[in-house]
């Protein structure tokens, strides 16, 4: 943790020092920390997919649904070939009460999944 503060002190805008730094709080299980530093990373990786997955996840367990909901949006431009991120989107749109669509979600990673 000290190092990837270290980079961001040095490096404010270093995209992956902060995806590392949410990573290191997401493993901890602190969401809030994590989610804030998801965002940050966002901010100079836009297109990662990953970053949006794990970002759609803190907020989720935090219960920002409707935020999660929507950087699952962009989750699904940047990795449309990706079944965990339509696996987290059907997971959030039940907790939404959208069984339909989560199905449909749950349905999409199954068959990426198959490939």
């Amino acid at each position: 943790e000290a190092d990837l503060r270290g980079v961001l002190r040095s490096q404010p805008a270093h995209g992956p020092a902060h995806f590392e730094l949410g990573q290191l709080f997401w493993r901890k299980g602190l969401a809030a920390e994590a989610a804030m530093h998801f965002a940050r990373a966002l901010e100079y990786q836009p297109e990662n997919g990953r970053v949006h997955y794990y970002l759609a996840e803190a907020l989720n367990l935090m219960g920002d649904l409707a935020g999660a909901n929507a950087v699952l949006d962009r989750a699904v431009e940047a990795a449309p070939r990706d079944g965990k991120v339509y696996h987290l989107r059907g997971r959030v749109l039940d907790r939404l009460g959208r069984p339909d669509e989560a199905r449909e979600m749950y349905q999409r990673s199954r068959e990426l999944q198959d490939l």
